[in-house]
């Protein structure tokens, strides 16, 4: 467990390498039969660290075990977590129509299962994900009813477990890049600004921060953007949860 620590430390530094390496280590102490099960789950964040770090082909292999290994020893949240993340691979290359199909194997896994707590983060980061698809794809009414979707799901479940920061943000950084695809730059650079907030510290790997980033700038003058930036940095939670895309 310090070890995927590390690597997530790592990850929010911007030093994927050192996480694969990490995650690398945590794996070879499950080869000398600490937790053969674990280690085979294990693959699915050594997968994301992979992808950041440039190598997609190893990402692709290890998620792609990983699933197998969750889904059979019937860790689901785990399960659905690799197909968010190999849809994000799809969509990094273009393929939509496979994202959007990755994230249906997602959403199979976590609509019956949503009510549990150990499933809200990843039932909302597929909702979340879904969203951006449509939005990507133009249909901005279908983006706001999946982003809504993901909101809601995190909303439901503060009473009895309070929601990964980190997740939080990865849906309001999806609600930005829907606001900045509207025209609505202003919101958009607060929503930035406020998932950083969240996590503490802008997520330069997150596809959603480029792509509304890029339309911001493409608008709007940089003490414009910084303002508003600031702005939704001085937010917090509540006002995250109760977001409307």
């Amino acid at each position: 467990m310090c070890l995927l620590g590390l690597a997530e430390v790592a990850m929010a530094r911007g030093r994927p390498a050192d996480a694969v390496r990490a995650l690398e280590e945590a794996r070879g102490y499950t080869a000398e039969g600490v937790s053969a099960n674990w280690g085979e789950t294990m693959r699915i964040p050594l997968g994301r660290a992979r992808a950041q770090s440039g190598d997609i082909d190893g990402a692709r292999t290890d998620l792609e075990c990983g699933v197998r290994s969750a889904e059979r020893i019937g860790e689901h949240d785990d399960a659905a977590s690799g197909y968010v993340q190999l849809s994000e691979i799809a969509r990094r290359d273009g393929d939509l129509a496979g994202a959007r199909c990755l994230l249906e194997r997602a959403r199979e896994i976590v609509e019956p299962r949503q009510q549990r707590v150990d499933m809200a983060s990843v039932a909302a980061s597929t909702y979340s994900k879904l969203g951006c698809i449509a939005e990507q794809e133009g249909d901005l009414a279908e983006a706001a009813r999946w982003h809504a979707r993901a909101i809601g799901t995190l909303a439901e479940i503060t009473v009895s477990l309070l929601p990964s920061n980190p997740t939080m943000a990865t849906v309001v950084e999806g609600i930005a890049a829907l606001s900045a695809a509207r025209g609505e730059h202003a919101r958009a650079a607060e929503l930035l600004g406020l998932a950083d907030m969240l996590q503490g510290f802008s997520n330069a790997a997150s596809m959603e921060v480029i792509r509304a980033k890029a339309a911001i700038a493409a608008a709007v003058h940089d003490a414009a953007f910084e303002a508003a930036y600031a702005r939704g940095r001085g937010l917090d939670r509540s006002y995250a949860l109760a977001v409307t895309p």
